[in-house]
């Protein structure tokens, strides 16, 4: 009988620690890098472009329904740097609605919760545009996005589609792209 009981406390133990874990993990790979972090990278990263000069420097953050709740966080953020200047010339932040992405000159930003239709829509533009499509998570990046910051052992990693970079006419550097996960 005891043989039993202990059999039965470990397999109890090996199913807690596997949900431990399996919550952990993911909890984990949820997080994004605080906005702050990613608009002071965004900046940096448009610093290494060497198309910026030659593009309007606003940019656009595109709030959906779905990352309305974003919304005060994404102004507080992004307010930040209004101003600061990319390739000589002072940055423009404008919030704009989805049915806005068309009309859009310079850069587009995408917050994490935004919605796969607004991603499709703001890829397409983008692409047609040739205007880069920064994303706030790494998974938008790998369904098209140009750009995005992810975590990497608890650490900011510039995450860039190479493909994507260059049809939405990204130019960037290669110091840039050896500090950076191309994917």
């Amino acid at each position: 009988m005891k043989q039993h009981n202990s059999a039965r406390q470990l397999l109890i133990s090996f199913f807690a620690s596997a949900l431990f874990l399996m919550f952990f993990s993911s909890s984990i790979k949820a997080a994004d890098v605080p906005l702050k972090i990613q608009v002071a990278i965004i900046v940096k990263i448009l610093n290494y472009d060497s198309n910026s000069a030659s593009r309007v420097q606003t940019i656009n953050v595109v709030i959906d329904n779905s990352s309305a709740s974003e919304k005060t966080e994404l102004k507080s953020a992004f307010n930040s740097i209004a101003g600061v200047k990319i390739a000589g010339k002072p940055v423009e932040i404008k919030f704009i609605a989805p049915d806005e992405i068309s009309n859009s000159q310079g850069v587009l930003y995408l917050p994490s919760k935004s919605s796969k239709a607004t991603l499709a829509i703001a890829i397409k533009i983008a692409e047609s545009k040739k205007i880069p499509l920064f994303a706030g998570n790494r998974g938008m990046t790998e369904k098209g996005a140009a750009v995005s910051i992810d975590l990497k052992n608890e650490k900011p990693q510039i995450v860039i589609n190479a493909k994507q970079s260059m049809k939405m006419g990204m130019k960037l550097a290669s110091q840039l792209l050896k500090l950076s996960e191309i994917i």
